[in-house]
């Protein structure tokens, strides 16, 4: 499709401002070195907020000879930069690409050895270039701020080199990440002229701020500008300005006086295709940048969740309005105008870059979101009256697809995105060549990045009018959350409304154009507007057994004005059955276990075993927590957060568990989840410890807060659910032992953690019980997922006479008595989540260098992405045994709740299975391509528990007995899982795993009299065992 970017005008003012005239050609003069001069460099000397990902360009003013990387040194804060070269454009760019991503919030300084006839000619300013990185985007508060306090670390325009304007955009920089809901124009932020309030839009995401007159019409249609040249403006944000980790703005108080851009031109470029759209952008023979030899126009992804294979190609009329130049001779301003558009080819969704994901992205549209700010400058490094001009561009921009699954995953905003490039005249057009780094976000869980090669050039004629096509479609309901799928959404979730193209976020505003109703009743919420998304966040997580409706009007518009069509969305959490209490549990402990651990050894990288299981149950491996990621916690019910608050404790602590220091950051609390970000980055190889109090036994529900954490009903945390005997396992709502979880800080990683909730289950209310009125199979077939049906199971009797009992039992049956049928009672329902870490795509060759025995075929034979499975439990709903004893008789035996607990790859306290690199006892998993979907395939290790189960018999003149029984640690090994890997409407990645083997289930009963040997068999077949996985909302 062809891609329009609707800017302003610019004429042949523009032309002869640039370099050169209106008809003539640039002279190029092939001197010796003495003569070559430095054209452009990207990034530009002093430029601040580098990605780290960002490559080198050096462009100069002709050929130059053959040169090698040791000829250039780029040294930061661990000193000489590793740099690979190549040049390009006929010899006349450089362009050098470090080995690595560079360090975050670091200088860095580019300087070139011996180059020149005499190893001495200065080529940089004061030989060398220098800039600096970004802050990094994900991890600890230090790494997240380019400075202590919360303050301004950049203002464009600022009315010095960088003229403030009658059409300027203000656009902020500020020192961490801003919390978007307390921005609030004409109260925390203020632009105002004579006094007034200037109408304005607003945008603010990740550490940027802007600020965008909107112009108006007058009665006849003509344009009125929104600020008036010549008066005095001023711009005020206050301290009630707060960055994500809580800190108060130091406040901002500027004034400027905007200058007259009148009379303003216009010229009109074209962005041509790269080539033929059906190859795409990585296609041989494309058109390439002179700058850095990319193919031109396109917008490339890298990602691990996507490999370096996804890339839009753009194309289309480019219009731009500049500035009357000959009153700005040195500066030439221009402006993007809000609204304007770019159309690009759909993406190919591929996982890890080679597996396709089933859809591709539909159309792509980037949508210009306030006036972007341009600056034409004086070539910086050269005298020479042929130099290209300097262009400079700052652009905040929205991202959405035409299909509803890549749009929910992809759609954002990037905020001041900058682009760096060249403007020269050649021939009768003006050739624009420019730079710059995106880096969006995937499904909600990875910052990817992509280098973007814009090349445009202005139509030789530029009298036969080109207008831009006005916008008039107004924004439509593309998908939302939770939709239809209410039966996966839980307290703590979000409501994401997402729609076809990004809205006016000014006329989004609570309770007017956009309201939530919860029984018919206003409901309390923030919100923040995200590319096409608006993202709504219960003050109070919403509730089970609750109608809710969220309504929007005609007040909602997209960028360009245009009114939404009002809709009304019901929706209902599915319902909590108020059955038998339970108190809640850790579902995963990221990193680490989720289990109260006894028989430590931390010097030796030992986590000790899950206490209450066996006494030769696998030692846990102290596992390690990268610097750019939190601890994160899961549990099965919605939390008591001031209690979190208050007792969930991180320390350095020393090989013997002795507190070093506590550790100082954000928490993060979403109802069933809550998230530790430490201000410092944890520390490669030192030891820590999280610590979840909890208090043992039956505790009163309105004292339960003040000693330890507890759900929202006041019942403890419930901590170790193992023992060996029934009389030793908790009841249902006794709390337990304050749980510890140790782990080291390690080195930051690249791999993407995609943490997956086990969604939907028909044990809504994580009683562990199936309670009358939530939904059987029978009734939906939703109600399979995360489910298991276990079957009595006469073929594993080796007496082979057809019955499910051995010895002193002589039949058995799951949910009903023998000869009866109950197929709903002879399902388990799952509670539980997972961590998951995604590595990268492996070739063929790859995963046989790595495989172990367990690598599936499909991986072995075309490769595959690998995906590390952190360890985890899995709580299984009680099942009821009915089993028929030669003497007596036995009442229906409920197991209590079961829990599966995934088995580590490796021992901590073996020498023959140790948890060494790079697995660390973590389960592979490998998505591989499917006929139509992905497929995921993992093989488990499980160790089964039924800590409560406690048959008992009667036999007439013996009296009762209570059995023992060996489902304590019972090993399942080899549970092989695959299954299809899709996408919601909303975007969201869902996993299903599905068993390809029995399970089979030997129950050995002991205390009978005279010990007399009895049996059960049952089993889980092939094909029942479904556990089905769906990642977070993407928009939190």
């Amino acid at each position: 499709m062809s891609m329009r970017i609707v800017l302003a005008l610019c004429g042949a003012t523009l032309l002869a401002a640039c370099g050169g005239g209106g008809g003539s050609s640039q002279s190029v003069d092939f001197s010796p070195w003495e003569q070559i001069t430095l054209y452009y460099s990207y990034p530009y000397n002093a430029q601040a907020g580098v990605s780290p990902n960002a490559p080198l360009v050096l462009a100069f003013s002709e050929a130059v000879p053959q040169l090698s990387a040791d000829q250039f040194s780029l040294r930061g804060p661990d000193g000489a930069v590793q740099l690979t070269l190549e040049q390009v454009n006929g010899n006349k760019s450089v362009v050098l690409t470090p080995a690595a991503p560079l360090a975050v919030n670091s200088e860095y300084t580019l300087t070139l050895n011996g180059i020149g006839e005499d190893g001495d000619k200065e080529l940089l300013p004061g030989g060398q270039l220098a800039f600096s990185t970004r802050p990094a985007l994900e991890g600890a508060k230090e790494e997240r701020s380019s400075a202590a306090a919360f303050q301004l670390e950049r203002i464009i325009p600022n009315g010095d080199d960088l003229p403030f304007l009658d059409f300027s955009s203000v656009q902020l920089t500020l020192s961490q990440p801003i919390d978007p809901t307390t921005v609030k124009y004409g109260e925390t932020v203020r632009l105002t002229q004579g006094g007034e309030l200037v109408p304005a839009t607003v945008l603010a995401n990740g550490r940027f701020l802007t600020v965008d007159p909107t112009d108006s019409e007058d009665a006849d249609g003509n344009t009125v500008d929104a600020l008036k040249a010549g008066e005095e403006v001023t711009l005020e944000v206050t301290g009630g300005v707060q960055s994500l980790f809580g800190e108060q703005l130091t406040a901002i108080n500027r004034s400027f006086t905007p200058l007259d851009t009148k009379p303003r031109s216009v010229m009109v470029q074209e962005a041509a295709q790269a080539g033929d759209p059906a190859a795409g952008c990585l296609a041989d023979g494309t058109i390439r940048s002179p700058l850095n030899n990319e193919s031109i126009n396109c917008v490339p992804v890298k990602s691990n969740l996507l490999g370096d294979t996804t890339v839009s190609m753009l194309s289309g009329d480019v219009f731009a309005e500049l500035a009357f130049a000959p009153n700005f001779p040195d500066t030439t301003p221009l402006r993007l105008p809000r609204g304007s558009l770019l159309h690009g080819e759909p993406l190919d969704v591929l996982i890890g870059g080679q597996v396709p994901a089933g859809f591709d992205s539909g159309d792509v549209t980037v949508t210009i979101l306030s006036d972007a700010n341009g600056y034409l400058m004086n070539a910086p490094y050269s005298t020479d009256p042929n130099a290209p001009r300097r262009l400079v561009l700052t652009m905040d921009v929205a991202f959405d697809t035409a299909d509803s699954r890549a749009n929910g995953a992809f759609n954002q905003d990037l905020m001041q995105v900058e682009l760096v490039g060249t403007a020269i005249v050649e021939g009768d057009r003006l050739v624009v060549d420019a730079i710059g780094v995106v880096e969006p976000r995937v499904l909600g869980v990875e910052n990817a990045y992509g280098v973007l090669s814009f090349h445009m050039e202005s139509y030789s004629d530029q009298t036969i009018p080109r207008e831009p096509e006005p916008d008039m479609d107004g924004p439509v309901l593309s998908s939302w959350v939770p939709g239809d799928h209410t039966n996966k959404h839980r307290p703590g979730d979000p409501v994401i409304l997402t729609f076809d193209h990004p809205l006016d976020p000014q006329s989004v505003e609570k309770d007017v154009s956009l309201q939530l109703l919860g029984a018919n009743t206003p409901v309390e919420f923030d919100y923040v507007v995200d590319g096409s998304s608006i993202v709504i966040r219960p003050e109070t997580p919403l509730q089970h057994n609750t109608d809710y409706q969220v309504l929007f009007d005609d007040r909602l518009t997209d960028v360009a004005g245009n009114p939404a069509q009002p809709q009304t969305l019901d929706f209902r959490l599915p319902e909590y059955i108020e059955g038998e209490q339970q108190s809640p549990v850790v579902l995963t402990a990221y990193p680490g276990f989720p289990c109260v651990t006894t028989d430590r050894n931390l010097a030796a990288n030992d986590a000790g075993r899950c206490a209450g299981g066996k006494d030769d149950d696998d030692h846990l491996p102290i596992m390690a927590l990268p610097a750019n990621r939190p601890v994160a916690v899961t549990f099965s019910q919605e939390m008591d957060e001031q209690s979190i608050r208050d007792h969930f404790i991180v320390e350095s602590v020393d090989d013997a568990g002795s507190t070093l220091e506590v550790v100082e950051g954000k928490l993060t609390y979403m109802g069933r989840k809550i998230v530790f970000e430490p201000d410092q980055p944890w520390e490669e190889g030192v030891l820590y410890r999280y610590t979840l109090p909890s208090q043992e036994g039956n505790v009163d529900a309105a004292s339960c807060a003040t000693n330890g954490i507890c759900d929202v009903r006041g019942l403890p945390l419930q901590t170790q659910m193992l023992a060996q005997n029934p009389d030793d396992a908790p009841a249902a709502t006794d709390g337990g032992p304050s749980m510890e979880i140790f782990f080291r800080g390690a080195a930051n990683t690249a791999a993407t953690l995609q943490p997956l909730r086990n969604l939907p289950t028909s044990d809504v209310n994580a009683n562990f019980i199936w309670d009358s009125g939530e939904v059987p199979p029978s009734q939906d077939e939703e109600a399979k997922r995360n489910s298991a049906r276990i079957v009595r199971d006469p073929e594993s009797n080796k007496d082979g006479d057809g019955s499910a009992g051995s010895g002193a039992v002589t039949d058995a049956e799951v949910g009903c008595a023998v000869g009866e049928s109950c197929p709903d009672d002879k399902f388990s329902y799952i509670s539980g989540n997972l961590d998951v870490e995604v590595v990268g795509f492996r070739t063929a060759d790859e995963v046989k260098a790595m495989d172990d025995g367990s690598t599936p075929q499909e991986a072995l034979d075309n490769g595959g992405v690998l995906v590390y499975i952190m360890p985890t439990q899995l709580v299984v709903s009680s099942a009821t045994v009915y089993s028929e004893p030669v003497l007596g008789d036995a009442p229906p035996a409920a197991t209590g709740p079961q829990f599966m607990r995934i088995r580590y790859t490796c021992d901590a306290t073996s020498t023959d299975n140790p948890c060494s690199e790079p697995d660390m006892g973590r389960v592979r998993g490998w998505i591989v391509k499917g006929e139509n979907n992905p497929r995921f395939l993992t093989n488990l290790d499980l160790y089964l528990d039924a800590p409560k189960l406690s048959p008992t018999v009667s036999i007439p003149l013996l009296g009762t007995f209570t059995l023992t029984h060996n489902l304590h640690s019972y090993l399942l090994d080899g549970l092989q899982l695959a299954g299809d890997v899709t996408f919601l409407d909303d975007g969201r990645l869902q996993i299903e795993q599905i068993s390809q083997n029995k399970l089979a289930l030997g129950v050995e009963l002991g205390g009978l009299p005279l010990n007399l040997p009895a049996s059960i068999y049952v089993g889980i077949p092939a094909g029942d065992t479904f556990l089905n996985y769906l990642s977070e909302p993407i928009k939190q």
